[in-house]
């Protein structure tokens, strides 16, 4: 049971994490960390510094920031482990899974403790996932509404350009889900958070596509990388993560992927 499943969470700074879990495995882009156990996601290659030379200019810490824990997703479609359940997910989320928790909210902050990571990451959350994904075969966060479509919701803080190429990226590379691009359109409830846990061949499925739509994207992009805005909470350069939190739950969608909805927990420092 323990080897059915592994979940990978992305870090880019020290954190509170439980080390001696048996499913949850850390990584990063960044190499500089005190516990050995860190799982490097830029070697060996390919990494997501294949993207590297569209950002020319840019420091490496921006060029990793613009791309969040999409670099483990990269990591995973090429270095893809043989378990059938594998996951990803951040340094500040998790699934609440094992029900000790009666909670309807799609998301619920805690205290970023130690204490909390080792309840999270239990083997009793480990086994309740397996229970559930015995029936469905991915496992996300539950549906927010957004109070507006989920185009009109990404285009209020990003930059228009990006999404009108992911948009034609997924029509001219996968036709098949030309006719499920209503979803964008019609649509205002979503599992926007993009921790998830899947059937391995999902996995690879939606990571070979997302990198292809995302790879057309900044291949096509009059600028890869559009510079900051003094103050602002979500920076428009971070497009290929944010563009990611859109294509995971159109995947699902359009795909017709059996899902298990539970809450998110977020550590929030």
């Amino acid at each position: 049971m323990p080897n059915e499943l592994i979940l990978y969470c992305h870090f880019h700074k020290e954190f509170p994490f439980n080390y001696d879990n048996g499913w949850i495995k850390p990584t990063s882009a960044r190499q500089r960390w005190s516990h050995q156990g860190v799982i490097d996601v830029t070697g060996p290659n390919p990494s997501i510094f294949e993207f590297r030379e569209k950002f020319r200019g840019v420091s490496d810490e921006d060029f990793l920031a613009a791309w969040g824990d999409t670099a483990t997703e990269y990591w995973l479609l090429h270095h893809t482990p043989d378990v059938p359940l594998i996951g990803c997910t951040s340094y500040r989320r998790y699934f609440l899974l094992n029900g000790a928790v009666t909670e309807i909210a799609p998301m619920v902050k805690l205290a970023p403790n130690l204490e909390n990571c080792l309840a999270l990451s239990s083997d009793s959350h480990r086994d309740a996932a397996l229970s559930l994904l015995s029936s469905a075969d991915a496992i996300v966060a539950r549906p927010i509404a957004l109070g507006q479509t989920i185009e009109a919701q990404y285009l209020q803080r990003q930059v228009r350009e990006y999404w009108d190429l992911f948009l034609k990226a997924i029509e001219l590379l996968f036709p098949h889900y030309r006719r499920h691009l209503i979803w964008f359109t019609n649509y205002s409830v979503i599992n926007l958070y993009s921790p998830f846990i899947m059937r391995r061949e999902l996995v690879r499925q939606y990571a070979a596509e997302l990198f292809a739509v995302l790879e057309y994207v900044v291949n096509n992009a009059s600028i890869a990388f559009p510079g900051k805005i003094e103050g602002a909470r979500i920076q428009p350069y971070r497009y290929p993560a944010i563009l990611r939190e859109r294509f995971l739950p159109f995947f699902l969608y359009a795909n017709g992927v059996r899902k298990a909805e539970v809450p998110l927990m977020f550590l929030n420092d």
